[in-house]
């Protein structure tokens, strides 16, 4: 499939590796503001050209699937006149720096009638999957609550860069960046969420401390820093009524280096039943090709992806219920 991937940071860096690796696709453009700097980017990754606008890739390339890695502010225009053009999409997550923005992205998408896969890589590590298989099959028993500490220093916070990652008025912080991935995750789990709140004080550029409800009766306590020296990294504990499960991350990579422990309470200890090590490359890379893989399937067959576009929107209305919530210091309920 004919693709162009627009951003010159995460997009050549990781969409395109991705795109290489999930197979099916090729890529044959891609896009940043500077045209001169788009083109040497794209020599550098072995992509044929590259453009200053996503209207002269269009023109060119006439791409089936446009790959989107800009800012949130950014990512709904570009998305919108891609589906113009009558591509199908991938977006970064979060779809925006508004609810209302996301909800017209995902609105044009249906109307267009093209699929719009979101970059919620998460839910793809296999040591994820066998988390969910634990939830959702019950040796453990039901699900009492859970806790997710996510704890690192992120380059942007360590250098004191001025970028939309710092600022949440262009849909970034701590809070976009990655209690957006947080969201979808939990929900994945442990399905819809009821209501969530932001503790006093707990919604600053570089953290975020609150929790969320959901329809199950789970809460979520999530303690997110990304101005966090050294960094301990990301663990999600589960407490069911028959054992716990810890998965954690101590790594620099994101993706990769995830181990999943359980202790049952008729056991001796701590198992571990899933993990892998921190991969070679960006460990990013394998998840998003794992994302890829089904997004074309889908347009081949016409049938649903997950993550969805639809996907997005629902993260970004827990996302506003925590904004909200951090407004009047009470919880905010999600309507079903």
């Amino acid at each position: 499939m004919r693709t162009v991937v627009v951003g010159l940071g995460f997009g050549a860096q990781v969409h395109v590796p991705a795109f290489r690796l999930a197979g099916g696709y090729e890529v044959m453009g891609l896009v940043g503001r500077d045209g001169e700097r788009a083109a040497r980017a794209a020599s550098a990754a072995g992509i044929d050209a590259g453009y200053g606008s996503l209207s002269e890739a269009l023109r060119e390339c006439r791409p089936e699937v446009v790959s989107i890695a800009v800012p949130p502010s950014a990512q709904g225009g570009i998305a919108r006149e891609a589906l113009a053009a009558g591509a199908h999409l991938f977006c970064e997550k979060p779809l925006a720096a508004s609810l209302d923005e996301a909800r017209l992205l995902e609105e044009a998408a249906r109307a267009a009638d093209r699929r719009g896969a979101v970059d919620f890589i998460f839910p793809e590590i296999p040591a994820w999957r066998k988390l969910r298989e634990l939830v959702a099959g019950g040796s453990l028993g039901a699900v009492r609550k859970a806790a997710v500490s996510w704890k690192v220093e992120t380059r942007a916070a360590r250098d004191g860069t001025v970028s939309w990652k710092t600022d949440a008025g262009t849909g970034g912080g701590v809070l976009f960046n990655f209690v957006s991935h947080s969201v979808h995750y939990l929900r994945s789990l442990f399905g819809e969420v009821a209501a969530a709140r932001t503790f006093p004080g707990g919604n600053l550029p570089l953290r975020f401390l609150g929790a969320l409800s959901f329809r199950s009766g789970i809460e979520v306590v999530l303690d997110v820093d990304c101005d966090a020296f050294p960094g301990l990294g990301h663990r999600l504990e589960v407490y069911f009524e028959k054992g716990t499960a810890v998965l954690e991350n101590p790594s620099r990579d994101y993706a990769s280096g995830f181990v999943l422990r359980i202790a049952r309470r008729d056991g001796t200890g701590w198992e571990a039943v899933a993990g892998e090590a921190e991969a070679a490359g960006d460990g990013r890379i394998a998840a998003v090709a794992s994302i890829l893989g089904r997004l074309r399937a889908a347009i081949v067959s016409g049938a649903p992806v997950r993550p969805d576009l639809a996907d997005g929107l629902e993260a970004q209305r827990v996302i506003h219920a925590l904004q909200e919530s951090a407004k009047t210091g009470l919880s905010n309920s999600l309507s079903a």
